[in-house]
């Protein structure tokens, strides 16, 4: 066991220090000059286009225009070099140090830059193409969304909570995708002293197949020797945080220490166990490599003494870099984001408190403090105005119909626990407590749907207290013409530009895993408002908040309202916080009120 574990210790331990400082210096060159260069790029596209801004709608026009075309290949090149530059520097320096050599750091770096080059070799076309599939996690941290990938797993996570076998799934697809990843990456040594992507894939094939259940076996037992080594560290750090808390501060004043105490080195903590991830993952394939090889490490020499000072200055000014780095929210983005009065918007009237889109929905909305109800509206083939999200109306009510076939004499009809309700009966039931944000379904069957709309809104004086969103710009242009005081808010899930400035719009509600806090900073600058849907789990809300738009959308408005009231606390810091110091003692006039409800 001694003998398997020790070289990759000893490839850890060699350079370490520069790795780190590598990692991090890597990571702030991409914040602070790979992502500039993104959005100059992005707003070329958008000008060569001439477009304000890349929705689903305007995709398909931005994608003709030859010069964008251009200009998005030359930038994603730009990016695809990026992110091998720092996987061959991590081969080269793990391979360095199997090998026991001294050779400068800098020089190591010119080499990386110029293997990483060769990326772009007709014969290196597969890894291209790998590292092209992986591009939008790979950037997620860069444009602060996770997109598809963020909406693939949240899509998962939500079956999921109704179907507890996908737990299982999504673990299976977790380990195949990890195992394919460390097959395409354990060539990549081969890769490192200059061999093409087919001659080293070839080799990594003929090694795995011989030994793929020894390097499963290291694999599984280095990553649960690190889990556990974290968990330790992570619970060391907990205690040493409560006990200094406790020691310097009364119990109230120290509850509020260890949160904040907290917070800031579980950010720390967070961006070294990425950093220690990557670079154990490359230091046990180098080691695994050399060994099913039957390659013998070199002895080396012993560093000298200015060679350990060195490395010993180099850990602590990158220990010293990663702290500003958290602190600073570099380790998420580079700027400052103001706080936002963040509103609750209940979508479909609050799906998970009542059948959505019915009048019960819409009282359980209000009951929750909700200030937003979302609603779908679509119109019966008499033209009367319904909620109603699909264009059938079987999943809701169990009748195989287009809702542009039937009559709404004929769904009221219907045997249904919660009837479908009219838009006016909507606003009624919604009153003077409850905002709707009204959404109208176009397939191209309505009849004057926007102004039969607008006319029921000001039947009802209710211009105010009811916004009009759509996904169809036309539509909400539509709205601007003929009622300019209704507020209007244009749905999308990708939205991009370097300006918001729609002069029929006032607010946009995009997709919860494409939004970033810069794009809310730029909407809010335009005037516009900034939306968020549909924010159900943990995550998602956690992140919509990070964002901070002007509402959340959810399907569980208490849910989100418990998050928005508990700030930027984790579940963690909550179970925590009352181990070590209790509950805080409620004031007597609030345990007066409590009894008086129990009684």
């Amino acid at each position: 066991m001694a003998r398997e574990k020790r070289p990759v210790w000893q490839v850890l331990a060699w350079d370490w220090g520069y790795l780190l400082c590598f990692e991090l210096a890597h990571k702030m060159a991409g914040f602070l000059l790979l992502l500039p260069l993104f959005r100059g790029m992005s707003a070329r596209m958008l000008r060569t286009s001439e477009l304000e801004t890349v929705t689903k709608q305007t995709l398909r026009a931005m994608t003709q225009s030859p010069s964008a075309a251009v200009v998005s290949f030359l930038w994603a090149l730009l990016f695809l070099w990026y992110f091998y530059f720092e996987m061959m520097t991590l081969a080269l320096a793990c391979e360095r140090a199997w090998r026991r050599e001294s050779t400068s750091f800098l020089r190591l770096l010119g080499k990386a830059f110029l293997r990483s080059v060769r990326l772009f070799r007709w014969a290196n076309l597969p890894l291209l193409l790998g590292l092209t599939a992986a591009l939008p996690v790979l950037m997620a941290p860069f444009t602060g969304n996770m997109g598809i990938a963020g909406q693939i797993v949240n899509s998962f996570l939500n079956l999921a909570q109704q179907h507890s076998w996908v737990w299982g799934l999504l673990l299976l697809l977790i380990l195949l995708l990890a195992g394919a990843l460390f097959w395409f990456l354990f060539g990549f040594q081969a890769m490192a002293q200059g061999a093409k992507f087919p001659q080293a894939w070839e080799q990594s094939c003929r090694i795995l197949s011989r030994y793929k259940k020894q390097a499963l076996n290291q694999v599984v037992r280095y990553f649960l020797r690190m889990g556990l080594g974290v968990l330790v560290l992570y619970l060391v750090a907990v205690y040493i945080t409560a006990g200094v808390a406790n020691f310097r501060y009364d119990t109230d004043e120290a509850r509020a220490v260890f949160q904040l105490d907290y917070l800031a080195w579980s950010r720390l903590g967070r961006i070294g166990v990425f950093v220690l991830f990557s670079v154990v993952f490359f230091a046990l394939t180098t080691v695994m490599y050399h060994r099913f090889r039957g390659d013998r490490q070199p002895q080396g020499k012993q560093r000298r003494r200015l060679a350990r000072i060195l490395r010993l200055t180099s850990i602590t000014l990158g220990l010293a870099a990663l702290a500003v780095f958290s602190e600073t929210e570099l380790g998420g983005q580079v700027f400052y984001w103001p706080e936002t009065q963040i509103q609750v918007v209940a979508h479909r009237g609050g799906a998970q408190l009542a059948p959505e889109n019915t009048l019960a929905a819409l009282r359980a909305a209000k009951a929750s403090g909700s200030a937003i109800a979302e609603i779908d509206i679509r119109q019966t083939s008499d033209g009367t105005l319904i909620l109603l999200h699909d264009t059938s109306l079987r999943r809701t009510t169990g009748y195989n119909a287009q809702v542009w076939d039937v009559t709404y004499e004929d769904i009221q009809k219907l045997n249904l626990v919660e009837p479908i309700p009219t838009l006016d009966e909507a606003i009624k039931t919604a009153g003077k407590k409850l905002d709707l944000m009204i959404e109208l379904k176009v397939t191209g069957n309505e009849r004057s749907l926007v102004e039969r709309t607008v006319a029921l809104i000001r039947k009802n004086k209710a211009e105010e207290r009811c916004s009009i969103a759509s996904m169809d710009l036309e539509t909400l242009e539509r709205v601007k013409e003929i009622a300019p005081e209704i507020k209007t808010v244009y749905i999308t899930s990708l939205l991009y530009g370097d300006q918001y400035n729609i002069d029929y719009v006032d607010g946009y509600s995009i997709q919860y895993t494409f939004l970033n806090p810069l794009l809310v900073s730029q909407i809010h600058a335009a005037g516009k408002e900034a939306y968020t849907w549909t924010a159900n789990s943990e995550w998602g809300i956690r992140r919509a908040i990070y964002c901070q738009p002007d509402g959340i959308v959810t399907d569980n408005p208490y849910l989100v309202q418990y998050f928005l009231e508990s700030g930027d606390q984790s579940l963690l810091l909550e179970f925590w916080t009352p181990v070590f110091f209790g509950y805080p003692t409620a004031p007597s006039v609030l345990l007066d009120e409590v009894n008086d409800l129990l009684e």
